[in-house]
């Protein structure tokens, strides 16, 4: 009589599925491996990211402190205000609207007299 013939099913049955869980371990691992590799190269390195900034804002970098923190935010914030006040001053004047090109006009066809209106 051999082990598995002395287990109840139950046994036999929790026995199959850690043995499965112990094959499927390691291929998690390679799975979970993979990615963080994949996910590493896809991150480009610091100097590379420099190198293709070519926004006319400056590059902005973590203070150390609190304070130059904030004084970076305002800066920032009065920046943003600029801009909006022209947008807005720009959209207070009146608009020029040219329509290159027009669809075709279809006008329905007036319904016959004495019919109901859909």
């Amino acid at each position: 009589m051999s082990v598995r013939e002395s287990m109840s099913p139950a046994a036999c049955r929790a026995d199959a599925a850690h043995g499965r869980a112990r094959s499927l371990l390691p291929l998690a691992a390679l799975g979970a491996a993979i990615l963080a590799i994949s996910q590493a190269s896809l991150v480009p390195a610091p100097s590379s990211a420099l190198a293709q900034s070519n926004n006319d804002e400056p590059l902005t970098t973590t203070p150390f402190n609190a304070s130059e923190q904030r004084k970076q935010m305002i800066e920032q914030l009065r920046a943003m205000n600029e801009r909006l006040s022209r947008i807005e001053t720009k959209l207070a004047q009146p608009l020029d609207v040219r329509v290159k090109e027009m669809p075709p006009i279809q006008i329905p066809p007036a319904p016959a007299p004495g019919s109901a209106p859909r």
